[in-house]
């Protein structure tokens, strides 16, 4: 059986929708928020909110393994590398049948698998990544795209 992703295209519209002021950006609160989100869920995650490449808030909550946190700064580092959802690399490579490692970069430290998106401004500069793991990629993507909604709203 063959996992049915968003197309590329799907993906990338969904980034110019969520972009901060950054300005008024704050990667603590932002992960508080999303802690109190999750709280009282069943799901067994781990999360990182990362900004200019710094991490700023992380939690592994009740379940998880530390493989967790390995797949969190992976799947950052694709977000920080190409500035666009991890999902979107993912999908963009499978559709153009193009290999990873054409990048010469190293697969043990790159996760080319969806859960982590960008934390853009309004003019599109990424300037942090919010990621999951703990659970399938579709759900750590619509996760992310969820919790930056939510606070958006606030």
């Amino acid at each position: 059986m063959s996992l049915k992703f968003p197309s590329s295209q799907e993906l990338l519209e969904q980034e110019p929708r969520l972009r901060f002021n950054q300005a008024n950006f704050d990667g603590v609160d932002f992960g508080k928020f999303v802690l109190g989100r999750l709280n009282g869920t069943p799901e067994t995650l781990a999360f990182m909110i990362r900004q200019n490449s710094g991490t700023v808030f992380h939690v592994s909550l009740a379940g998880t393994h530390p493989i967790n946190d390995q797949w969190l700064i992976r799947k950052c580092r694709v977000v920080e590398l190409f500035g666009h959802s991890s999902m979107y690399v993912m999908q963009e490579h499978a559709e153009e049948n193009r290999p990873y490692n054409i990048h010469a970069i190293d697969q043990m430290e790159y996760c080319f698998f969806g859960g982590a998106f960008p934390l853009a401004d309004m003019n599109g500069r990424v300037f942090g990544v919010i990621a999951f793991s703990g659970t399938d990629q579709t759900s750590e993507h619509n996760l992310a795209v969820d919790m930056i909604k939510a606070y958006l709203k606030k």
